[in-house]
């Protein structure tokens, strides 16, 4: 027995070291297992862009906040796009080395205290996805895989990229109109491999101008060597392609590559799931707009006709508008949910968080990119938000709950950007401007509750 006791002081020391050892390499707990039912109804929680790091702190146990929470996690499934790059610890040092300013990253604790939340899944097709490069889209997925995150709109490669995220009856995709060139996945071809990235809806300028701005532009490009001889309707200055018209529009058009496999990925993803969610990320035409651009509510209605149950849109930091759109539901833009501004270096912006209008940046005119703003941004329409609640059943919407969010426009830097059930007189005012917004697509609010319901038909679904 001595010997026993001997020999257990002994090794006194290595258990307690064991012992932490393995409180700092076990797994985190990162909240609740998904369980979705097999069968019967399902609630599906939707917010619009996430960005923060660190803890949220104190806010945890204010009561506003913990009634947004709430929302969140009461649904079968729950999902928000990530709009930030988690990093491990090399990753990290990588970005760290560059100059400033640079744009925020996560790293697991982040994607944990999300996960605590209740989110789910989450949707990385978006304009941050390619900030810090390739090893980034490939840490951020790692990051999620290793707690359990399902993830969808990057990959290895396109094919990756497009592929839709299934758990239960349940099938997510996601896609991009707001993105860059190198941050674009890349197909696969034979022995060539594929670049990594995110899955990208590109769009082109289709360029009109009427008689006067056209001859003006002739000159121009034959002054400055800006193109080849231009033709007496068509001129082309820095490769791009004017036409001449009776008036000065731009249209943008949808690349048809990219609409096809995303549509074939739908629906492929409806072949096996009763539930397709597509989340689409367009800042179009600009932040300022509350009206998405034609081509975004075209490409979405296209969606719902191939098999989506729902489209979920973010990307221009504001809400916009509902559309009842045949068997499903386009929500054009939630808002931010989770945006903290406390470490934002708002002189990292790209063009889309600056504000940049996109038609003149397509046709090389920007006159408002990224240097046009160096502070976080005041517009009250950043700071407040809606949390979609949906009900399906039978694969078809049977109804949708807006829960209001205020996000403390009012706040300090260190409290602004979490969610929080937003007050009465805040609640009129953002359900105002939605119901107006959805007005234009023939579709109808009714605010009761303290939520806005979407109606069908004139009634209730």
């Amino acid at each position: 027995m001595r010997k026993s006791v001997g020999f257990l002081i002994v090794l006194g020391p290595f258990i307690v070291l064991a012992v932490l050892y393995s409180l700092t390499t076990s797994p985190i707990d990162s909240g609740r297992p998904l369980d979705i039912p097999a069968t019967g109804p399902l609630t599906i929680a939707l917010a619009g862009d996430v960005l923060f790091t660190g803890p949220l702190g104190t806010m945890e146990r204010d009561q506003a906040f913990i009634a947004a929470r709430s929302a969140v996690g009461s649904a079968d499934v729950a999902l928000a796009n990530l709009d930030m790059n988690l990093l491990g610890a090399e990753e990290a040092l990588q970005a760290d080395a560059r100059p400033e300013p640079r744009w925020p990253y996560g790293s697991e604790r982040d994607a944990v205290v999300l996960k605590r939340l209740g989110f789910d899944v989450v949707t990385l097709a978006n304009d941050h996805a390619g900030d810090y490069g390739p090893d980034a889209v490939a840490s951020t997925r790692r990051i999620l895989d290793g707690i359990g995150f399902l993830h969808a709109g990057t990959g290895a490669d396109l094919a990756a990229a497009r592929a839709s995220a299934s758990v239960g009856r349940v099938a997510v995709l996601a896609v991009a109109a707001s993105s860059f060139p190198d941050a674009r996945a890349t197909p696969t071809r034979g022995d060539i491999a594929g670049r990594a990235g995110v899955s990208p809806l590109r769009y082109s300028a289709d360029i009109t101008v009427d008689a006067a701005t056209f001859q003006t532009l002739r000159d121009s490009a034959a002054a400055l060597n800006a193109g080849p001889p231009a033709g007496e309707r068509e001129l082309t200055m820095f490769g791009t392609p004017i036409k001449k018209g009776d008036r000065t529009s731009v249209e943008f058009l949808v690349n048809e590559a990219d609409e096809r496999e995303m549509l074939e990925a739908i629906k492929t993803a409806r072949a096996s799931a009763e539930v397709v969610i597509v989340s689409l990320h367009a800042h179009e035409p600009s932040n300022a707009s509350d009206e998405p651009a034609a081509f975004v509510v075209r490409f979405a209605r296209a969606a719902i006709d191939a098999g989506a149950t729902i489209v979920v849109g973010h990307g221009p930091h504001r809400v916009r508008g509902v559309e009842a759109y045949k068997s499903g539901v386009i929500l054009y833009s939630l808002g931010n949910f989770l945006y903290r501004a406390e470490r934002l270096d708002f002189r990292a912006a790209n063009l889309f968080d600056a504000g940049a209008d996109l038609y003149q940046a397509a046709i090389g005119a920007l006159g408002g990119g990224p240097e046009a703003r160096a502070s976080v941004p005041d517009d009250p329409a950043w700071w407040e938000s809606v949390l979609a609640v949906a009900t399906v059943e039978a694969g078809k919407v049977t109804g949708i709950r807006l829960i209001p969010l205020d996000l403390g426009a009012d706040k300090s830097l260190q409290t602004r950007g979490i969610p929080r059930m937003a007050s009465a007189d805040q609640s009129r005012r953002l359900f105002g401007r939605l119901t107006e917004l959805s007005g234009v697509f023939g579709t109808r609010l009714r605010v009761e509750g303290g939520a806005a319901h979407l109606l069908v038909g004139g009634q209730a679904p």
